[in-house]
């Protein structure tokens, strides 16, 4: 039979940290309690005993890390090295063997340190409100992992001796993996659970020295926004945005340049076939007043062949077709009222001193209810307009062309209603204030894509 180990382990910590563009420091401070529960086998004089034990530890940890941010954190995956420094001191209570008669085992405690260097790679993501993480580490204990002795006392003869014993998770050099994920609760509180392996690097035998999991709540305190972190942020966002921008402006010249040389190939070949069919009605007349046999000259063979024109034709008719079965969702008729609207948003943006703008996240879907998170953002921008002197500040509601035109304009509205009044409520003038849904009359990307489907779901902040 093996001998056998459990644990168990409760505790309670403090994270923090700094996180700059290049580099992100992190802390955590951890107090805690194990439960262990062991089983020897052992065999002496050819009978076999099995004791058991079980004691209680208690522990104090901490680590500090540097993560060095290698790439732009608004990448899908990001991938950061690390490296940090581990200590911890743990109190240990005597352990007493039960059921093992003669060999049961008095273990005195004693407290040990433990110093560990540690490296490794991360790979991290947020999909959904929800934070992985996946950890490739290895480490070297500095202190703490030799060969530790204990005093030992038989139970049963009531004799000390010396003993050197050393732990299976005790290996002086190690890798190990880690799986985090973390969903969020709400704005402060998220659902934390974990799984990890630790491989000994200094063994042949026992080489995976431990397993462990875990769940928890994490729960965030004291992180404000600075107010150079939100332009910071709006500045990505809008940089994110032009960049999109410019995407979708690159690709459409592309499309239109393509359709104007397939008009021009098309122009040239009907042109050519005019030539071609005046050259065989000359060739005709001359043939009726013998002076020419038709099948004489060269000249007169066709210069286009007619496949390849109908070709031409049907391409450019086909890339005709699919421009407008893009636009299908798109109101085939705009009236008056709506033309005012546009080009009076248009004329805003040319004269305004400042923007902002809110993403279809801060809706939930299909609503124009505002999240928690929303009203957060809009609180600050609120905190934010308060320091210009601005005339008119006008909330413009857009949706992407999916769904009926009414329910877009209708949605549109609503939402850009919704964000005034929440503007007003953080104190800024309702009467210096108005609301304008648009639809999806006025798209900042293709609509041929989720992603410009997405920039386009938004609401915009204009002050004038």
């Amino acid at each position: 039979a093996e001998d056998k180990a459990d644990a168990s382990d409760i505790g309670i910590g403090i994270y923090g940290g700094s996180f700059m563009d290049l580099m992100n420091i992190r802390w955590t401070i951890r107090g805690g309690m194990q439960e262990y529960k062991t089983e020897r086998h052992i065999n002496i004089n050819g009978q076999s005993y099995a004791p058991q034990g079980k004691f209680d530890t208690y522990s104090i940890r901490s680590n500090v890390e540097l993560e060095f941010n290698l790439f732009e954190n608004d990448r899908a995956i990001n991938l950061t090295p690390f490296i940090g420094m581990n200590g911890g001191y743990v109190i240990n209570k005597d352990i007493e063997e039960t059921g093992g008669g003669v060999a049961n085992l008095i273990v005195k405690a004693d407290n040990n340190l433990r110093l560990t260097a540690v490296a490794g790679i991360r790979l991290q993501g947020d999909i959904a409100k929800t934070k992985w993480r996946i950890d490739f580490s290895g480490g070297y204990i500095i202190d703490g992992g030799d060969d530790l002795t204990y005093d030992v006392l038989f139970k049963e003869a009531q004799e000390y001796g010396a003993m050197k014993i050393r732990a299976v998770h005790e290996a002086q050099e190690y890798a190990s993996g880690l799986f985090v994920l973390e969903k969020e609760i709400t704005d402060a509180v998220s659902l934390y659970g974990r799984a990890g392996i630790e491989l000994s690097l200094d063994r042949k035998e026992d080489i995976v020295t431990g397993y462990n999991a875990g769940l928890g709540l994490s729960i965030k305190f004291g992180a404000k926004m600075t107010q150079e972190e939100l332009d910071e942020q709006l500045r990505r966002e809008k940089e994110k945005r032009d960049k999109l921008l410019k995407e979708a402006e690159d690709k459409q010249a592309r499309e239109a340049t393509k359709r104007a040389q397939e008009i021009a190939a098309l122009a040239e070949a009907e042109a050519l076939t005019a030539e071609e069919a005046a050259r065989r009605a000359e060739a005709e007349r001359l043939a009726a007043e013998g002076k020419l046999s038709i099948e004489e000259p060269e000249q007169f063979a066709p210069i286009e062949d007619s496949e390849k024109i109908n070709q031409n034709r049907i391409s450019v008719e086909e890339t005709e077709t699919a421009e407008i079965l893009k636009q299908e969702n798109m109101p085939s008729q705009i009236s008056e009222e709506e033309k005012e609207m546009i080009d009076k948003a248009n004329e805003r943006r040319s004269t305004l001193k400042q923007t902002f703008k809110l993403s279809a996240a801060t809706f939930k879907s299909g609503s124009a209810a505002l999240t928690p998170q929303s009203k957060a953002d809009i609180k600050k921008i609120a905190q934010t307009l308060k320091k210009y002197e601005f005339k008119t500040l006008t909330v413009e509601g857009h949706t992407d062309s999916s769904g009926r035109v009414n329910e877009n304009k209708e949605i549109s509205r609503k939402r850009a209603s919704v964000v005034m009044d929440e503007l007003a409520a953080n104190g800024i003038p309702i009467e210096k204030m108005k609301s304008e849904g648009f639809g999806s009359l006025m798209p900042i990307a293709p609509n041929d894509t989720p992603l410009g489907k997405e920039m386009n779901r938004r609401v915009e902040i204009f002050v004038e």
